[in-house]
């Protein structure tokens, strides 16, 4: 089994909204500098730059899996994630086909950039793409698992573009393992002295304060005297209690939108870097599973 640190929901320079340094050479050195072994793209609507960080990737032992953030027409945000460029462009597809044909004003959204591996320019997008497609989701959900894929809702602690905010529930029946939180849901201020080494030399100090929800601003203190990967999975288990989705697996990722934004906030054991193994990390099933991940200072 390989533990790894994982952010499944990086944005490049093809997001209107992203800093111009997210490109994909940067991306590579800020995620090795963090230690990460996996990391997800997730641009609005779009996975042009996925092959240029691919291949900024390429050499370095740190996996690139292709995906994107698309916007459903409940204006709900959901991560798409997939193993292959052949599968995100076929959803790629799908989703072009759903796309409003408005032509993005730069002026108020930022410019859309593709560039190469090694951040050069090459065309600017003029379709908007931070807007809603006409895809509900679950067609969505549905599309993404159909082509193999992964469907995450993304951040669904934020008061908007979540499935939580907009929905007020997650419907039954959606083909999804897992949900995706941002790391501003948990209260990561202090850490105790006490440390375990799960796997590949990872850390995991103690969390001794408590996870806050965003929902109902409660906490949980946690006592002092139980080990590392008990602790952590008390606090992943409040997370889930908290947020409403105990039948679920739950990722923290960063949705950066800049380098510094970046983080290692989760961490699967998986027997490989794919999206079948990411799945059963979710739903705890074959020995798969993930942490909530807190650095060292």
């Amino acid at each position: 089994m390989l533990s790894l640190l994982i952010d499944l929901h990086l944005h490049t320079v093809l997001s209107a909204c992203a800093e111009v340094e997210m490109i994909p050479p940067l991306i590579v050195e800020r995620a090795l500098a963090l230690g990460l072994g996996l990391i997800g793209i997730a641009d609005h609507n779009c996975a042009a730059n996925v092959g240029a960080v691919i291949e900024a990737a390429r050499g370095t032992g740190l996996t690139v899996l292709p995906g994107m953030e698309v916007q459903s027409r409940e204006e709900v945000h959901m991560l798409c994630v997939f193993d292959t460029l052949a599968q995100v462009e076929a959803w790629q597809r799908t989703v072009d086909d759903a796309l409003p044909e408005l032509p993005n004003r730069e002026d108020y959204f930022g410019a859309q950039y593709v560039v190469d591996a090694a951040g050069a320019h090459r065309y600017t997008e003029e379709r908007l793409l931070a807007t809603s497609t006409s895809l509900s989701v679950e067609q969505v959900a549905v599309g993404v698992d159909t082509l193999g894929g992964l469907c995450i809702p993304a951040h669904i602690d934020r008061p908007s573009f979540s499935i939580l905010s907009n929905l007020g529930f997650i419907p039954q029946g959606l083909p999804i393992s897992g949900v995706e939180i941002t790391p501003r849901a948990i209260d990561l201020t202090k850490f105790g002295s006490g440390e375990l080494a799960i796997a590949e030399n990872r850390t995991f100090p103690r969390h001794d304060e408590r996870f806050s929800s965003v929902f109902k601003g409660s906490d949980r203190a946690f006592e002092q005297d139980r080990t590392t990967e008990m602790y952590l999975t008390s606090v992943w288990k409040s997370v889930k209690y908290n947020t409403g989705t105990a039948r679920y697996g739950v990722l923290v990722d960063s949705d950066a939108h800049r380098l510094a934004d970046m983080g290692a906030h989760t961490c699967v054991r998986v027997a490989a870097p794919t999206v079948a193994e990411l799945g059963l990390a979710l739903s705890g099933e074959k020995g798969r599973r993930t942490f909530l991940y807190l650095p060292a200072e």
